[in-house]
């Protein structure tokens, strides 16, 4: 289930492990965090039902994620999207 901006989980990052393009971790400078580096766009495809990860530095797909809920890109009520 999603949460709402005002949701206890979503004031703080709770993140454990970060998702990275492995193309671009065999190129970032030394010394630089990965996090730093990675240029990840992060979003909802079209049905609802997929959440994509693209490399705008390698211009290709990182990850797809399944959801199990379907998500309403239309609520206007939850978020600025």
């Amino acid at each position: 289930m999603a949460t709402s901006p005002n949701d206890n989980l979503a004031q703080k990052n709770i993140i454990e492990l970060y998702a990275q393009c492995n193309s671009c971790l065999d190129h970032r400078p030394e010394g630089m965090p990965p996090r730093d580096w990675g240029i990840l766009d992060v979003g909802l495809t079209k049905d609802g039902m997929h959440i994509q990860l693209w490399c705008r530095r390698c211009e290709k797909n990182v990850a797809v994620f399944t959801l199990t809920d379907i998500i309403d890109a239309d609520c206007d009520e939850c978020c600025e999207c």
